[in-house]
């Protein structure tokens, strides 16, 4: 399968592009590198992919714009006349290339005609977040190599033991020479089972079963925890409506591979 969506700035430079009041037949020729006419919608479109925030208003802006696209253009020309378009990965490359511009202009189509509004933004958010308690915690830990290890440990604690003093001992972690503290942390920035040990292990309480991660295993120590405020809708607009956007296009592809005939070779 192609890439969903390179990044949502290209799905704003061809939605940006494709709605450009620039009529084609009023188009014009701004400069010319060795009898090659440089078009303003070709600068145009070099300009949204080289930097989407240009303020093509500003004459000192558009004037750094030409000369890298001159530059651009020099290369490109030097690089034809050595028949560079002839090799065989750069055929390769333009031919992935070219499916890249022809998909994303397809998404910008579809982003267009049927965009994100900011009801539906505003809508997500009240679902999904005005009214959540959000709870991060202060955290130690102890990581060793092994789970016969880590039960070790438990039991150590269970017998009394100073968690911070069994850390600095036995845990293979850099934070062992702070006690094993981590500090505040939000279970989503955890991995899964660390996470998950947390959200089950009570407050000023270690975990009673080690849990395992790609580091090794982990017993924990929930010192606090403390309700933390969800951001505002202006911080997170921005982020929902990228969000929403990616999952029209990915809710698109599945109509597509629904209809479509797809064998994944060995």
């Amino acid at each position: 399968m192609h890439k969903l969506v390179k990044s949502f700035s290209a799905i704003a430079l061809f939605t940006t592009f494709i709605s450009t009041p620039y009529a084609v037949e009023n188009d014009k020729a701004i400069a010319e590198v060795n009898g090659e006419p440089i078009m303003a919608t070709e600068l145009l479109t070099y300009a949204k992919v080289k930097n989407p925030q240009a303020n093509l208003q500003e004459q000192n802006v558009r004037t750094q714009l030409l000369k890298a696209y001159i530059g651009r253009e020099l290369l490109f020309q030097e690089a034809m006349r050595q028949k560079y378009d002839e090799r065989e990965i750069v055929k390769i490359a333009l031919e992935n290339q070219r499916r890249e511009v022809i998909s994303q202009a397809l998404i910008a189509t579809i982003l267009t005609e049927k965009p994100i509004t900011d009801a539906q933004v505003r809508a997500y958010y009240d679902n999904n977040f005005a009214n959540r308690k959000e709870v991060e915690y202060k955290v130690s830990h102890i990581l060793v190599s092994t789970e016969a290890e880590a039960n070790d440990v438990i039991a150590r604690l269970n017998k009394g033991e100073d968690f911070a003093k069994v850390a600095q001992a036995v845990s293979t972690d850099s934070s062992a020479a702070r006690g094993g503290e981590l500090g505040w942390m939000h279970t989503s920035k955890m991995p899964a089972a660390f996470g998950e040990s947390v959200k089950n292990t009570d407050v000023g309480k270690h975990s009673v079963k080690p849990a395992a991660t790609t580091f090794g295993f982990h017993v924990i120590l929930v010192e606090q925890s403390r309700p933390i405020q969800v951001p505002p809708f202006e911080q997170m607009s921005v982020q929902i409506k990228q969000s929403l956007t990616e999952q029209l296009v990915q809710n698109y592809i599945a109509e597509l591979q629904k209809k479509a005939k797809i064998e994944l070779m060995n």
